[in-house]
């Protein structure tokens, strides 16, 4: 993405430079997770859910994703616990 200001400011620094981040899509009402929590194996998604018995893996549908999050329609409910990494 390219911005050009049409006239200068005095607050504007020479070669100052800057990040966006763009949303070309979103949903609404939905869990969202770290990326790091969701794995994929041979084409479908999942994650470690936290139980008494340990980590159990969990399959899960996902939604939108970003770089850094993806959104979980099916599979985990508000409140659980998962891995940020695979469990040992």
């Amino acid at each position: 993405m390219r911005v050009k200001l049409d006239k200068m400011d005095v607050r504007i620094i020479p070669d100052l430079t800057a990040s966006a981040e763009v949303s070309l899509n979103s949903e609404e009402d939905t869990l969202v997770l770290p990326r790091s929590a969701v794995f994929d194996e041979n084409g479908g998604k999942y994650v470690f859910l936290q139980s008494p018995e340990g980590w159990l893996r969990r399959p899960v549908e996902t939604g939108v994703a970003s770089y850094t999050t993806v959104a979980v329609h099916a599979g985990l409910k508000k409140g659980d616990v998962v891995a940020l990494q695979r469990p040992m």
